[in-house]
C-alpha cells in the first residue's frame, strides 16, 4: 500500500476533494473538513444537529465486500453489547457508496462522532483500564458468533507488506520472517475475526464507559495478538504505572471471558513483531515514492516517518 499523494496534495493545496464533495452529497451531509489522510482520507461532516465522519477509500486499494464485512462485523459487535460508532446509511440507504473523482474510484463510509475524549494509557485509571479489558473481551465474545466474512488474515497482510520491503533492508526482512515462523509456531489458541487496533487512538471515553471505532483494520487472528495491538504502548512503558495497568485490563477481560492461556507471556514477542509489521509497513508504502519533485508537506512527512523508523531500529536493534 503506497503512500496517497493525489488528495492529500488537494487538501495541501486548500481545495476540498471532489470525492470528498461528491460522497458527503450521497449523505446530504454539508461541507467535508479534511481531519487526516493515512490509508483511507477522513473528513469530518458537521451540522448543528449532528456530526458525522467520512471515510474514503481508494477503489484500487480496497474490496467492497471486505468493508461491508468491516461494516458488518460493527453493527454486530454493536448488537452484542459493545459501545462502537455505528456506521450511517446514505440517503438511498446505502452503507457503502462509491464515488468518482476523474478516473479515480473511491468507496465512501460514514460514521457517527462518538461523544467523549481520549485518554493516554498511564492516565487511566483503574475502572477505566478495567472497562478496556472488558470491552474487547466483549468484542471477542462477539466474533465467536459472527460468520464468516471476507476479512483479510492478520498475517497474510503482514507477508504481504513484507513483500514490498526494499531489498536493502535485510535486517527487517529477516526479523519479520522470523516473527512470523514463530507465530505459526505458537499455540493456537482462539482465533477469530480481531479488531485489529484496539488502541487507546481508536477509544473514546464517555466517564469510564469506553467506545470503539476505526474497524478499518479487523482481520482473522489470535485473540492474544489482538491484546498485545491493543497493550503496545503500555508494554513499551516502565515501572509500576505500566504494571498497575496491564494488571486492570487483564482482570477486565477476565471478568468477561478467560484471557487466551499464555498471552500474558507472549506479550513481549507479540509486541516485537507488531513493531517490526509497523516498520515494513511503512517501508513498502514509501518503496517507489520519488523523492525529486515531491511537495513540500510530502518531504515533511517523510522527514517525520524517517525519524519514527530510527527510534524504532534502536529499540529494536536492528540498523
Amino acid at each position: 500500500m503506497g503512500v496517497h499523494v493525489g488528495r492529500r496534495a488537494e487538501v495541501h493545496a486548500g481545495r476540498t476533494p471532489e470525492a470528498a464533495v461528491a460522497a458527503a452529497a450521497r449523505w446530504t451531509g454539508g461541507s467535508p473538513t479534511w481531519v487526516r489522510s493515512s490509508a483511507n482520507h477522513v473528513f469530518r461532516l458537521s451540522r448543528p444537529d449532528r456530526e458525522w465522519y467520512l471515510r474514503l477509500a481508494p477503489t484500487s486499494e480496497r474490496r467492497r465486500e471486505a468493508i461491508e464485512a468491516e461494516l458488518d462485523f460493527v453493527l454486530h459487535c454493536a448488537a452484542a453489547g459493545v459501545a462502537v460508532a455505528p456506521p450511517v446509511p446514505s440517503a438511498r440507504g446505502a452503507l457503502v457508496e462509491e464515488v468518482l473523482s476523474g478516473s479515480a474510484g473511491c468507496y465512501a463510509v460514514v460514521f457517527e462522532a462518538l461523544r467523549g475524549r481520549q485518554v493516554e494509557w498511564d492516565a487511566l485509571d483503574e475502572p477505566m483500564a478495567l472497562a478496556w479489558g472488558r470491552a474487547l473481551a466483549r468484542l471477542h465474545e462477539a466474533s465467536e458468533t459472527f460468520s464468516a466474512a471476507a476479512r483479510p488474515v492478520w498475517a497474510d497482510e503482514a507477508r504481504t507488506a513484507l513483500a514490498s520491503v526494499p531489498a536493502d533492508e535485510g535486517g527487517i526482512v529477516a526479523e519479520l520472517e522470523s516473527g512470523l515462523a514463530w507465530l505459526g509456531t505458537a499455540p493456537a489458541g482462539e482465533s477469530g475475526l480481531l479488531h485489529g487496533d484496539f488502541e487507546l487512538d481508536n477509544l473514546v471515553w464517555d466517564g469510564a464507559r469506553c467506545q470503539a471505532c476505526d474497524f478499518d483494520s479487523c482481520g482473522y487472528g489470535p485473540y492474544a495478538l489482538d491484546i498485545a495491538i491493543a497493550l503496545q504502548d503500555v508494554c513499551e512503558g516502565r515501572g509500576a504505572t505500566r504494571d498497575r495497568c496491564l494488571d486492570w485490563f487483564f482482570a477486565g477481560y477476565g471478568e468477561v471471558r478467560p484471557v487466551p492461556a499464555g498471552t500474558r507471556a507472549l506479550l513481549p514477542r507479540l509486541v516485537r513483531l507488531l513493531s517490526v509489521v509497523k516498520v515494513a509497513g511503512l517501508l513498502a508504502a514509501y518503496a517507489g515514492v520519488d523523492r525529486g519533485d515531491a511537495p513540500d508537506w510530502l518531504t515533511a512527512m517523510r522527514a517525520r516517518h524517517e525519524r519514527w523508523l530510527g527510534v524504532r531500529r534502536a529499540a529494536l536493534g536492528i540498523a
